[in-house]
């Protein structure tokens, strides 16, 4: 009888050993898991990695963060004309360049009006020669140009200087013109004029 049951305890003994191990290993682990994610939590902070808070209050009438920059770079319109404008300080001697499309400013244009209209910011903030000016401007023909780029180098010396603006804004330097042609009705020869009318 007890030959006969010598293998079953044997089986049982070694079963039990082996649930036991086992379950000794798998607490074990856990434990070390959890001991690893307790030091995870209660270690500091990397200091690149740390944020830190502005306590200062945010300024509602704050300058522009470009003001008082060296170069800027503003965009004017008139018409169906667009100007990417590039202002930047002068550090010659003689003065201050101004081209346009890859062109001096007596190259490009010989309006005197257009010149004088081109250079009306400068001369209302008192800033001619202060400045050198790389223009292009694209669409429309001589009149849009020339307002365009007008209103980008207004747009730009608010950029360098924002007190610039309660200079220019009377002069209307600060507003695009929106005036444009207006479009051809049916029935009329253009917008507003009629046809030609003959009695006979």
């Amino acid at each position: 009888m007890l030959r006969s049951l010598a293998p079953r305890l044997l089986s049982c003994t070694a079963s039990a050993r082996f649930f036991t191990s086992e379950a000794l290993f798998t607490g074990a682990a856990k434990a070390q898991t959890a001991h690893l994610n307790w030091q995870t939590r209660n270690k500091p902070t990397p200091e690149h990695l740390q944020i830190t808070l502005d306590p200062s209050p945010i300024q509602k009438n704050a300058p522009h963060p470009k003001s008082h920059a060296t170069k800027v770079l503003a965009t004017g319109r008139r018409k169906a004309s667009i100007a990417r404008v590039f202002l930047e300080q002068s550090s010659s001697i003689f003065g201050s360049s101004i081209r346009i499309n890859g062109k001096p400013l007596v190259e490009w244009t010989n309006r005197d009006s257009d010149r004088l209209e081109i250079l009306k910011p400068f001369q209302v903030t008192k800033t001619m020669g202060r400045f050198n000016v790389v223009c292009t401007v694209k669409g429309g023909g001589t009149t849009g140009q020339t307002g365009a780029i007008r209103h980008g180098i207004a747009r730009a010396l608010e950029l360098t200087n924002p007190a610039l603006r309660a200079v220019m804004k009377p002069e209307k330097l600060m507003t695009r013109d929106s005036r444009v042609v207006e479009r051809k009705k049916p029935g009329r020869h253009k917008a507003r004029k009629g046809f030609q009318w003959v009695k006979r």
